[in-house]
């Protein structure tokens, strides 16, 4: 394959993420960073288009330039952290020791030498004075650079327990010369690669001759450039549907350039379900910068299934993967309301655990078996005896049931549980849970466990009263931050 060809698919590639707007965030905490925090939030590897409305995208900068390289070529770098990669010494054609006592003279001529070796798909990386810290970039040719950064914010305060979300998304683009240029009267930027803050910098070019651009990369480039499409549902991440619930799936193209652009859509109906209305085949001719939308409507038939994948979307070539369905027994709207209605008459019972099960009982006739089994749960769920799994206690077995997989993480939540879908939530927001759901939150040595009743709306309900609004969010936003936190759907088993 020709060079121009594989460049090419390297730049669609970065481009990709940055064109996921804010779907794609800065966050550069892992457990490889600091030992205290377990979730790891960091996702490398994961393709552009993992990032949707329904699928928050977490990426700092050195995992974007890794996973840009792993994405195209199927490359694993030997390191994926500022202060290991710029000592790759084979992959970096170039390398400078910034002395901060270079002459404007002696700068242009390091910048030359600089200028001459960079090419488009390279990676720029700096090392500031202190050695603690440093970042890496993607240059996209022309003088672009995309990058994936936190100036603005990015990162969840661990501290704090609490989001910081850029309400731009992590991915930003900027000119070369910001990074070169100086003022008419030689000072420079702050941002120079020249500046006092900087200690070293180079050129690193991971990929080579024999590199091969992956399927997916090529059908990218070939059929989606400048093409965003996303594919996301009307079932929430985290609940669950049975047999006779409907799932409407959408799936979204938005034309970045000013260039019409025919789009082929191909689907198929997913195994466990039924097609209701709706086409699974489309032709559109999108205008310039035009954004358009097709849906299709499908009904559960099979109950006995665990999950409902929805992975068979083509446009233009290039596969869509939208996030599974969970199936299982959940409330009806009746018992919903009745839930919602019960948690705001109960009166205090002074206690966590009671006030749920007087609810359910209230609500539904339905009795929690709340001793101290859930107390037990909330205690020793998340200790990990193993690197590969968390271990519930076995005489937990029968709320084992209620737990719901994908809705568990923490400071101290060690990988995944053992049943599917072996994913967890990493950035825990109100429309992922549904009314009747249990939020157990283990903090800290000085803090007890919270149990809070979701009732819907954004409300949130416990033995000491009600709260919504910005309470809730905090409630909620703050689940990151605990020693760990998991949810219980009794509907699951009953």
């Amino acid at each position: 394959m020709a060079t121009d060809k594989k460049l090419a698919a390297l730049c669609a590639t970065a481009q990709a993420y940055f064109d996921r707007g804010t779907y794609v965030q800065y966050d550069q905490r892992t457990l490889n960073r600091s030992g205290s925090v377990r979730d790891e939030r960091r996702q490398k590897g994961m393709p552009p288009e993992y990032a949707t409305r329904q699928n928050t995208l977490h990426l700092d900068c050195s995992s974007f330039v890794y996973t840009v390289y792993y994405q195209t070529f199927g490359i694993e770098l030997k390191a994926d952290l500022t202060e290991s990669l710029i000592a790759l010494e084979d992959i970096r054609p170039f390398y400078y020791t910034v002395t901060h006592e270079e002459t404007r003279e002696e700068r242009e001529q390091v910048k030359k030498a600089f200028l001459d070796e960079l090419k488009p798909g390279d990676a720029i990386i700096y090392r500031n004075t202190a050695e603690t810290n440093g970042h890496i970039m993607f240059y996209a040719g022309d003088g672009k650079i995309i990058h994936c950064t936190g100036r603005t914010g990015g990162d969840y305060v661990y501290a704090e327990k609490h989001d910081t979300l850029e309400p731009a998304g992590g991915m930003k683009i900027n000119r070369l010369d910001e990074y070169l240029g100086e003022n008419a009267d030689g000072t420079l930027y702050n941002t120079s690669l020249f500046a006092e803050r900087v200690s070293r910098f180079a050129i690193l070019r991971p990929y080579g001759e024999n590199d091969e651009v992956l399927p997916t990369a090529m059908a990218r480039l070939e059929g989606i450039k400048d093409i965003v499409v996303e594919k996301y549902c009307s079932v929430p991440a985290g609940h669950t549907v049975t047999a006779g619930d409907e799932i409407e799936y959408y799936i979204e193209i938005t034309n970045k350039s000013m260039e019409p652009r025919e789009i082929a859509i191909t689907d198929a109906t997913p195994e466990g379900t039924e097609l209701v209305c709706g086409k699974l085949e489309h032709n559109i001719l999108l205008s310039g910068y035009e954004k358009r939308a097709v849906s299709y409507t499908v009904q559960v038939v099979d109950a006995d299934r665990k999950l409902i994948t929805a992975d068979n979307c083509v446009v233009n070539g290039f596969t869509l993967c939208p996030h599974n369905v969970m199936v299982g027994n959940h409330l009806t709207c009746e018992q919903k309301q009745a839930v919602a209605e019960a948690a705001e008459s109960v009166c205090d019972c002074g206690c966590k655990w009671k006030f749920v099960k007087a609810v359910y009982k209230q609500a539904l006739g339905f009795e929690i078996p709340f001793d101290r089994t859930c107390e037990t749960m909330a205690e020793m769920v998340c200790e990990s005896k193993i690197d590969t799994q968390v271990v519930i206690p076995d005489r937990t077995v029968g709320i084992r049931r209620w737990l719901v997989p994908s809705l568990y993480g923490g400071k101290n939540m060690e990988t995944n549980f053992e049943f599917a879908p072996p994913v967890r939530v990493r950035e825990p927001r109100t429309y992922h849970f549904d009314i009747g759901d249990i939020l157990v939150l283990k903090g800290d040595e000085e803090h007890s466990t919270q149990v809070w009743l979701c009732i819907g709306e954004g409300r949130l309900a416990s033995s000491t009263g009600i709260v919504e609004g910005r309470d809730a969010f905090a409630v909620i936003d703050s689940m990151l931050g605990q020693h760990s936190f998991f949810v219980l759907r009794p509907a699951l088993a009953m």
